[in-house]
């Protein structure tokens, strides 16, 4: 059976950068901490850090609706935990 093996931070870097993002919005956790590591030692692009999940999904609206890019870099429980305020955006 095969195993599950880790992407490297600049792998993830590599795809928002080639996705044409603008901003990255997070919810600082350990689990996530080489990417955090990485995201901040670079200027290209930009990282907002949030409370709570319900928190990402309100500023990755209001970013997208005035005109950029962003994206919410979250645990897989995350989307579970905002899923509330993302009910309520559509």
């Amino acid at each position: 059976m095969p195993k599950a093996t880790g992407v490297s931070a600049e792998s993830i870097l590599a795809g928002l950068r080639r996705a044409g993002t603008t901003h990255v919005v997070i919810v600082p956790d350990t689990n996530q901490k080489t990417v955090l590591a990485s995201l901040d030692a670079q200027d290209e692009l930009k990282v907002l850090r949030c409370a709570a999940e319900d928190d990402v999904f309100g500023v990755c609206a209001g970013l997208w609706l005035t005109g950029w890019r962003p994206v919410a870099l979250i645990q897989q429980l995350g989307l579970f935990a905002g899923a509330n305020s993302l009910r309520g955006m559509v």
